[in-house]
């Protein structure tokens, strides 16, 4: 058996990893959290995700609730940038889920599905500076 016990998953990753050691890039270490959900197959995966935003204050499967997962996610939002205090623009790229509790934070919302990116590949900005909300979801690519 590995280290973390992978074989007999058939290809499938295992529904908790330690976390990744820090890697040096740009402005630099980056850090990698530990996986907890595990792949789930789109249509399950949907539902999931609709009774997460749904109960935010529950658990859905185990995991993490959806308002204990903006609290985070807002911390290690501000630690990013507090250390890049400088001119410049920092990026965040994070999976859907993540962007759409951090907007509904800085956009003073309730957490709701209804406020999650319309579709894959879409992005947001935000200016920390002038304190002003974010417009929303826009989309990567030509749709």
């Amino acid at each position: 058996m590995g280290q973390h016990g992978d074989e007999g998953h058939r290809g499938r990753r295992p529904a908790c990893r330690p976390p990744r050691p820090a890697r040096p890039g740009p402005g630099g270490p980056r850090r990698e959290r530990p996986r907890a959900t595990g792949f789930v197959p789109p249509d399950p995966f949907e539902r999931l995700a609709d009774a997460f935003f749904a109960h935010p204050e529950e658990s859905v499967r185990g995991w993490e609730t959806a308002a204990a997962a903006q609290g985070r996610i807002v911390a290690a939002t501000m630690e990013i940038l507090q250390a890049h205090p400088g001119p410049g623009d920092v990026a965040i790229v994070a999976h859907g889920g993540v962007g759409t509790l951090l907007l509904c934070h800085l956009k003073g919302l309730p957490i709701a599905r209804a406020h999650d990116q319309p579709h894959q590949g879409c992005w947001w900005r935000h200016d920390p500076k002038s304190g002003a909300a974010p417009e929303g979801w826009a989309s990567i690519a030509m749709r």
